[in-house]
Formats: structure tokens, C-alpha cells, sequence
């Protein structure tokens, strides 16, 4: 999902993130991208995240890709560090992923002592598994419904947090990042529909990024849209369901004032 507010809330499908801005991020001078690349040849990949690496001054995304011949090759993407994070105010890291997802790839600012680390398991590795086959829209209400402790934590430590910005994360950048952010844009007052729009665009730049063509990339409006109708009709939207779940109103009033209300 991707979307702006006077407070900007981001998630990217390819690193998984979403975070929580106070303030506009700085802008950072570096070595020149035309002196390197040729913009006007871009080149589409279409494979296997096989390693990442964070390592100043860049990170590089290992990429398996399978050639014109038939034959894999690695592709080595060059991306940003954690410097880059740090310049634009993240101080404070958010895992909602589950510990056998952690096992299988580490987050490597977990152990940057320059960032704190949280790992919040939004879903068990069970209801994680049923979410992947069952119908999203019926996941999610689920979410709503049995799994309101754990959002509890994520929005108490977004509350919490007053020094720099917030970086909250899954492992598909979809389903439990969505959610998150859809219950906090609703909180900043952004339309329904603009909401639906930008998790609806989630599966277009899923399925740019990966080979896989299914439940995992998938991101039907539908289903978003009908989180929020039950997030509305049900709860009495996103500031009366934080209450419900746990949140005093001073901790709303706090999310609201980082969201720009």
C-alpha cells in the first residue's frame, strides 16, 4: 500500500515496509545515478529474492532469475543502506512477522544498535498459513475479531514513540502491513476509496517483484473495502475500535496528532 497524508504512512512491496513520519524526510546528496545507469534502459527482473544485504554505503538484493536460455542467473540489485532510514528520522523498527519467518530471514536493522527493534507477531504461524488459502476478506475481520491483543502492542508502541519515525513491517508488505495502515489511515481521516486504490495496487507491484501468482500477491479491492465497512459498522471506525482494543484516548489523541489530525 502506498499513500500520502501531512504525515506520511509508506509500505513497499519489494522490502516490506510501512512506516510512520512525523515530520517530511531530508533531503540526502550522493554520488550522481546517470554517472552509473542509463535511465533510459530500464530492464524488468522477474524471479526469486534469494539474500539481501545491508552494508554502508548501500544494500544489494540478490535476485534468481531464469535467462532467455532457460539457465538461473543471480541479479544484484543496489539499493539504499540503513543510513538512509536513519536520514529520514527512523528510529524505531516494527516486525510483525513470526519467529519461523524471522529464522528463515533475519531484519537486518535487529541488530543496528542505531535503530530500535520490536518484533510484534501480528498473526501465529498457524493462522498465518490459513490466511494464505482462505479468503482475505474473511482473514482480515478475522484479524479484527481474535487478534486484537497484538494490535494492541503495534498501535500502543506507534503511540509511544515520539522521537523520529516509525518503520512497521511483514514479509509481503500486504496483508499484515495493510492492515496496519488501512486502520491508520482511516484514523487520519483519508477517504475509503483512496484507501481501497492503494491496497488494490499492492498485487500489480507483488507480481512485478515475484514469479508466484497467488494468494501472496493477490490484493482484490473488495477485500479492503470491506475491512473498513466492518471497521466502521461494526466497531465504530478505526479511533473508537483503538479505544475498544485497549488504547486510551490520550494514546488516539497522540497517533492523530503524528497523522496530522
Amino acid at each position: 500500500m502506498r499513500t500520502r497524508v501531512r504525515s506520511s504512512i509508506l509500505s513497499a512491496a519489494l522490502t516490506t515496509v510501512g512506516a510512520f513520519f512525523m515530520t517530511a524526510p531530508p533531503a540526502a546528496a550522493h554520488h550522481a545515478f546517470g554517472g552509473e545507469f542509463d535511465a533510459n534502459r530500464p530492464v524488468l527482473l522477474k524471479g526469486k529474492i534469494v539474500k539481501v544485504e545491508w552494508v554502508n554505503p548501500h544494500s544489494w538484493i540478490h535476485v534468481e532469475v531464469t535467462n532467455a536460455a532457460g539457465q538461473k542467473e543471480i541479479w544484484m540489485i543496489e539499493g539504499g543502506s540503513p543510513n538512509s532510514l536513519l536520514r529520514r528520522g527512523v528510529t524505531l523498527d516494527i516486525d510483525l512477522r513470526t519467529e519461523l519467518e524471522i529464522e528463515q530471514s533475519r531484519d537486518p536493522l535487529a541488530d543496528d544498535p542505531r535503530f530500535h527493534y520490536e518484533h510484534i507477531s501480528l498473526l501465529g504461524t498457524g493462522l498465518l498459513e490459513w490466511l494464505r488459502h482462505a479468503r482475505l476478506d474473511e482473514a482480515y475481520t478475522e484479524v479484527l475479531a481474535h487478534h486484537q491483543g497484538q494490535l494492541r502492542e503495534v498501535f500502543h508502541s506507534l503511540a509511544a514513540h515520539q522521537d523520529g519515525a516509525v518503520l512497521f513491517h511483514c514479509a509481503a508488505g500486504k496483508d499484515r502491513t495493510g492492515i496496519v495502515a488501512a486502520i491508520l489511515l482511516s484514523l487520519a481521516g483519508v477517504d475509503h476509496e483512496a484507501i481501497v486504490h492503494d491496497y488494490a495496487i499492492s498485487s500489480h507491484y507483488l507480481r512485478e517483484s515475484t514469479t508466484e501468482q497467488d494468494g501472496a500477491t493477490s490484493s482484490p479491492p473488495g477485500t479492503m473495502a470491506r475491512f473498513l465497512d466492518t471497521l466502521d459498522r461494526q466497531y465504530g471506525g478505526a479511533r473508537a475500535y483503538l479505544v475498544k482494543i485497549g488504547l486510551s484516548e490520550t494514546e488516539v489523541d497522540a497517533l492523530s496528532h503524528r497523522l496530522g489530525q
